[in-house]
């Protein structure tokens, strides 16, 4: 059974076997939380590229 939204609640996200927990601090006129999730995984993929690509 899926948690019902809450506003002002942290929400919890899972993608894979990542799980992300964003707690309601940001600005509201500032960036989506859409658009910080994003960034997060993409900042996560990132990394594991470049450790894939350094390995000795």
């Amino acid at each position: 059974m899926e948690k019902e939204y809450v506003e002002g609640e942290p929400q919890r996200y899972q993608i894979g076997n990542r799980v992300f927990i964003l707690e309601p601090y940001y600005n509201k006129k500032g960036e989506s939380m859409e658009d910080i999730l994003l960034k997060l995984v993409m900042a996560d993929i990132e990394q594991k590229l470049w450790n894939d690509n350094h390995k000795e």
